[in-house]
């Protein structure tokens, strides 16, 4: 399971939604004045990212792309909006020419990080990420993209050091609570394996892949009547969800 392009969470930051339609009154009022630089079309975009509006942020950024090709940063803006509409291999040239303007730009290694393991691509996604934490981010994204990539590595321990980076400023992410109970049960840890799957369960309770993996650690220490619980349970949820 990688990342769902609904769950991607946005570099952009969160702001209210009055706020958001503010912003764009105001570049929309730029661009009627005549303002011809990119910024009152990167200034939309973003917002309308905000409000979940990804093609209208994307035609935003390709007038913004057009005006100012040289400009990295609304590469890495446009790249954002085209992983959300799973256009991975678009996103994709847009980060590599946004790193070539700009090498020191963290967000533009981590996006093409998160690409790099949509695409299955481990070993570049984890060097991707490294390099964004090497300049600087600590974004919740870059923790939980570099630990699936060495969970996919078989670098286990590494990948749960950096889940628990991840949940610390997110605790209630479900995926990743998820993953770093795969990582804690491939190293035998089934007892903290339980309770990261069972937190993922609360906070999901359709997450039938969480009640199949939790039933795997209770049947590994020997409690084959919840194992087979959690295993009834996930499968009736895979019967009703079809």
């Amino acid at each position: 399971m990688i990342f769902a392009p609904e769950r991607h969470p946005k570099i952009t930051a969160m702001m209210s939604t009055s706020h958001l339609n503010a912003t764009i009154a105001d570049a929309e009022a730029r661009i009627a004045a005549g303002e011809r630089s990119a910024a009152p079309y990167l200034q939309r975009g973003s917002a309308l990212v905000g409000l979940g509006r990804y093609a209208d942020a994307l035609v935003d950024f390709d007038f913004a792309a057009i005006i100012d090709s040289g400009n990295g940063s609304v590469r890495v803006a446009r790249a954002e909006v085209l992983l959300q509409l799973d256009r991975v291999s678009a996103a994709m040239d847009d980060l590599d020419a946004a790193l070539e303007i700009e090498p020191n730009q963290a967000a533009g290694w981590l996006l093409r990080g998160v690409a790099k393991l949509r695409n299955g691509d481990w070993p570049a996604s984890e060097s991707d990420c490294t390099r964004a934490i090497t300049l600087g981010s600590d974004d919740f994204v870059v923790w939980k993209t570099r630990g699936r990539a060495r969970h996919q590595l078989g670098d286990i321990a590494a990948s749960v050091d950096d889940y628990d980076r991840a949940i610390e400023s997110r605790p209630d992410d479900v995926e990743c609570l998820y993953w770093r109970g795969l990582s804690r049960r491939d190293l035998g840890d089934h007892a903290r394996a339980i309770a990261d799957f069972t937190r993922a369960i609360d906070m999901d309770p359709l997450f039938s892949q969480a009640y199949v993996s939790r039933g795997k650690s209770r049947s590994a220490l020997g409690d084959m009547a919840a194992a087979r619980a959690d295993w009834t349970m996930a499968a009736q949820l895979l019967h009703h969800s079809h």
